[in-house]
């Protein structure tokens, strides 16, 4: 019912995840700790969904910053924390033409433990989104949250994945 929306939303997830893996997986395995701070513009499309009757595709655009520490231990393991932040997103009906803003928070941990490839993983991705619109009927909730374990195999031992979109 709600698959619409929430492709985007777990695409971001992935995404990100890549993205931040490929930014902590860079340094050599050592015992330090890195900060990283980024910042930059995002355009997207936004399809209407079934949580809300009244809700429309939507293009637009926002800032996204992103904050993260990795930390690597002296067992060649990796730890890292990331939270990003979607602001001043104006987007514009592309039925109507109204306004719609939207506020996203994503917060993240992963831990990579042993030498890689053959290392367990634990990640955790938690995200909070706000689309607002004129009217009744067409503000949504989304919130996610997305939990997976692997052993040093690559299997799956744990998987919690759970979004829900609420129409406000």
């Amino acid at each position: 019912m709600h698959a619409r929306l929430i492709v985007p939303v777990r695409l971001g997830f992935l995404a990100l995840a890549l993205l931040l893996f490929g930014i902590a997986g860079s340094a050599q395995a050592a015992r330090r700790v890195e900060h990283y701070n980024e910042t930059f513009t995002v355009e997207n499309q936004f399809i209407g969904n079934d949580a809300c009757p009244n809700s429309e595709a939507m293009l637009g655009a926002g800032t996204v910053h992103v904050h993260g520490t990795t930390v690597y231990d002296d067992e060649q393991g990796l730890h890292f924390n990331f939270m990003t932040n979607l602001q001043g997103f104006i987007g514009v009906g592309q039925t109507t033409g109204a306004r719609y803003q939207m506020t996203d928070v994503q917060i993240g941990n992963q831990q990579i433990v042993g030498h890689l490839p053959d290392s367990n993983a634990i990640s955790t991705f938690i995200s909070t989104a706000h689309i607002i619109g004129a009217g009744q009927n067409n503000n949504l909730l989304v919130r996610g949250i997305l939990h997976v374990t692997s052993d040093e195999n690559g299997e799956i031992i744990a998987l919690v994945d759970r979004f829900d979109i609420i129409c406000t």
